[in-house]
């Protein structure tokens, strides 16, 4: 595991074997972070976050809470999640994007659609 500068990662998170955590990175409470994995920089992954095994997920991304991200997923840079389509209205619960393995995500993408809905 290779933790690069600037890295804020809160207690209770996970981090496997031969993973790069790039510099500037903010992980929260409860994430898992799986192995032969790549965290670019700037990412913000919130709580309860899991990242699988041998997933890139590219720089600037935001991961919001409650997101699984499954093995073999690439995530480009700059993307975007959302686990609240009502925007703070009370309506609905605060779900993240399932992304199944295999999964690949272009630059700037955005998620706010049913989260209840996995992502292929």
């Amino acid at each position: 595991m290779i933790i690069e500068t600037y890295v804020t990662l809160y207690k209770g998170s996970l981090v496997g074997e031969d993973t790069f955590i790039a510099d500037y990175v903010s992980i929260r409470e409860q994430v898992h972070i799986g192995e032969h994995t790549i965290v670019g920089r700037h990412v913000m992954v919130e709580p309860n976050t899991n990242i699988g095994d041998h997933t890139t997920t590219q720089t600037g991304t935001y991961n919001t809470a409650d997101t699984t991200s499954e093995d073999d997923v690439f995530i480009g840079p700059c993307c975007s999640m959302s686990n609240d389509k009502y925007m703070a209205s009370g309506k609905g619960i605060h779900i993240g994007p399932i992304i199944k393995t295999g999964t690949k995500i272009g630059n700037h993408a955005k998620y706010v659609g049913n989260p209840a809905k996995p992502l292929k």
